[in-house]
Order: C-alpha cells, then sequence, then structure tokens
C-alpha cells in the first residue's frame, strides 16, 4: 500500500510542490510537500482542508513565503510557522 493518495502537482510552481492526502487517513485532510533549495529534503505541512480548491490556494501561498524565507537565508525547521 502505498503512503500518499491523491498526489497532484500545483501549476504554476515548476514541479516543485505537490498537495497530497495521507492514505492512512480518515478524514482526506490535504497536505503540501515543497522542495526545498537551501536545505536537503522537503518543507511538509497540513493544509487543514479536505477542499481540493482550497488546498492548492493554500500550497500556492506556502510556496511564495518559502521561497521568501529560503532568500532571507531562515532555515525552516519543521515546526516553524513563520512567525520568526
Amino acid at each position: 500500500m502505498s503512503y500518499y493518495k491523491d498526489l497532484q502537482p500545483v501549476s504554476n510552481t515548476g514541479g516543485e510542490v505537490v498537495i497530497h492526502r495521507l492514505a492512512s487517513a480518515a478524514k482526506g485532510t490535504w497536505y503540501v510537500r515543497i522542495k526545498r533549495l537551501n536545505a536537503p529534503g522537503y518543507f511538509r505541512k497540513s493544509l487543514r482542508t479536505t477542499d481540493e480548491f482550497d488546498a492548492y490556494k493554500r500550497a500556492n501561498r506556502y510556496w511564495v513565503q518559502v521561497r521568501e524565507a529560503e532568500e532571507q537565508q531562515i532555515n525552516l525547521a519543521p515546526k516553524n510557522n513563520f512567525k520568526s
């Protein structure tokens, strides 16, 4: 069984952003996965919505925030919520 369900790339991000659901989740909440440029791995976060269109909007917002933080040389920790 796969870990991700409904893996969908977000348009206009150059393939750097993907929204998905977890196969084991019952609620169907969407998550975002953004490729990091200044560190290995991905920035992952729950989008806290079950609506697909809303998930795309929120994923684009997070992508912009992640890229702005990377331009300022801020290393994003998994629990970072952009308040720093």
